[in-house]
């Protein structure tokens, strides 16, 4: 996942900044592998919670099932968090890689 070997710093800051910086509305999308898909789904999704600072955590990580090869709409959420690096840390263990 993100080229992990070799350069995991730099793409691991680069990948914490863009967590950082999503505004709501935005989600940043990985795609699962395929172990996933009949459990969790088979995209994951970063978004900005808009209840914050009021209520919640910073950021929300949901999954989704595929449809045509593109994310259902259809988000499950799954677990909240104020870190990213907790996001990158599943991100990596799950295998994902970003979804354009």
């Amino acid at each position: 996942m993100f080229g992990w070997r070799g350069k995991s710093v730099s793409e691991k800051k680069k990948t914490i900044a863009a967590i950082e910086e999503l505004v709501p509305g935005k989600s940043l999308v990985y795609r699962l592998p395929e172990i996933y898909h009949s459990g969790i789904g088979a995209f994951a999704m970063i978004d900005r919670n808009q209840s914050v600072p009021e209520t919640g955590r910073k950021f929300i990580v949901s999954t989704d099932r595929a449809e045509n090869g593109k994310p259902k709409g259809q988000k499950m959420r799954r677990w909240d968090t104020d870190s990213p690096k907790q996001i990158i840390d599943w991100l990596k263990d799950k295998g994902a890689t970003p979804f354009s």
